[in-house]
């Protein structure tokens, strides 16, 4: 006989744990008739469900910005209850909801369980039974140490991409550093969440976007369209950074190192000593890296390769003048006369002072034309300016008559 089969059930999800839960009716600012839903108040979040069988919520109200719960326009006479209903107006800094009970006694419920875990205490001006301030009590403790759990795990060490700055200056320190990293974790605007600034740069469009990251039950809820929960918050840094495919950097800024250069200095009169910044004369060049070429030179190629100069020797230093040194005079050239005249010279008379013949004025030369020929008295002031000084003077008159029929006999060459 074959064994009867065992069908494999699944498991269902449950609801979590409330502090109290029930059916509510809510309407929007901008809605005009109200929606009926299962609701649970757990933490500082009230949640709205489809159903009571459902486990993930459809909306939130995060009462951690709550502002004021008050009765929304009670009726006049009891006969207009079963048709209006109880309502409330509940504010917060995000949005204003009106809530919707069956009686008076769920109106007052709720309220006493919004109350209590908002202002942490019990309310004692609301009209409930002695049962019901026994449900707020045990909802008052289990919120008391759902904080204190919180507390603790806030003391765990953060990212390094959390920072504690505002929205504007998250905005800006990402811009600054745009090559360190394009997202960071900083504190909610309300003090008690987290929040993720991201800064998207392509084709010179910027993108900034902010999440905010809610707690609950020790858990950290990323609050987007399907809510994620994480850990840590390390990884909720994870979930973005995988999520976004590792477009999403986490910030990261090497403070380990100074920026200014600064010297202990103490003041000789008062003794005091500080940190000051020494004055630099000029900027020295920065050292190269170990394995670098030297600056200046490239070994990538050998047509960059240059001969070194020639070596020149160094110039010899420039002595100054004697001032009272003559130089030699130049030796006067020899003149047409020949070695026979002047030992002739020698043995005659002493020299006449020789007056040569005034030469006629140059013609003046053309700069088309030949130039013009040589003429006797030319050529005789040429010859008797090339004689020695000694023969200036005591000419006699047999070397003027040599003389002349040296210049007849040039003239006819």
């Amino acid at each position: 006989m074959a064994a009867p089969h065992s069908w494999a059930t699944k498991a269902k999800a449950t609801m979590p744990p409330h502090y109290y839960s029930g059916f509510l009716e809510k309407r929007n600012a901008w809605e005009k008739e109200y929606k009926k839903y299962w609701a649970g108040l757990r933490g500082l979040g009230l949640y709205f469900y489809n159903t009571s069988r459902d486990a993930q919520h459809v909306e939130k109200i995060d009462l951690a910005d709550f502002l004021s719960l008050a009765d929304d326009n009670p009726p006049r006479t009891a006969a207009a209850w079963p048709a209006e209903g109880a309502r409330l107006n509940l504010k917060t800094r995000s949005q204003e909801v009106k809530l919707k009970m069956e009686s008076l006694e769920s109106r007052e419920i709720w309220k006493g369980f919004i109350l209590t875990v908002v202002e942490m205490k019990v309310p004692s001006t609301l009209s409930l039974l002695p049962g019901h301030f026994c449900m707020l009590s045990e909802a008052l403790e289990k919120e008391k140490e759902r904080r204190s759990k919180a507390d603790v795990r806030v003391e765990k060490p953060l990212p390094d991409c959390f920072f504690k700055v505002s929205r504007t200056e998250a905005e800006v320190l990402l811009e600054k550093n745009e090559n360190c990293g394009n997202m960071l974790l900083r504190p909610g605007g309300d003090g008690k969440s987290v929040s993720v600034t991201t800064r998207l740069k392509a084709n010179g469009m910027v993108s900034i976007k902010h999440y905010k990251i809610n707690q609950t039950d020790g858990e950290y809820i990323i609050d987007v369209e399907e809510p994620y929960r994480c850990s840590s918050l390390a990884k909720v840094v994870e979930f973005f950074v995988n999520s976004s495919k590792r477009i999403l950097v986490p910030l990261s800024l090497d403070e380990s190192y100074a920026m200014t250069l600064e010297i202990m200095e103490t003041d000789k009169e008062s003794g005091e000593t500080a940190l000051v910044a020494p004055h630099l004369p000029g900027i020295l060049p920065r050292p190269p890296r170990a394995g670098a070429p030297a600056e200046g030179k490239n070994f990538s190629s050998p047509k960059c390769l240059l001969p070194p100069p020639p070596f020149q020797p160094p110039l010899p230093a420039r002595t100054a003048k004697p001032e009272h040194v003559y130089e030699a005079e130049d030796v006067p050239d020899q003149t047409y006369v020949n070695d026979e005249d002047v030992a002739e010279m020698r043995q005659s008379k002493p020299f006449k002072e020789f007056k040569p013949i005034p030469a006629s004025p140059t013609p003046s030369k053309s700069p088309c034309g030949p130039s013009p020929r040589k003429t006797g008295q030319t050529l005789s002031s040429r010859l008797a300016m090339s004689l020695p000084r000694s023969f200036s003077t005591g000419m006699t008159e047999e070397l003027e008559r040599k003389l002349q029929e040296r210049r007849a006999t040039l003239q006819e060459d």
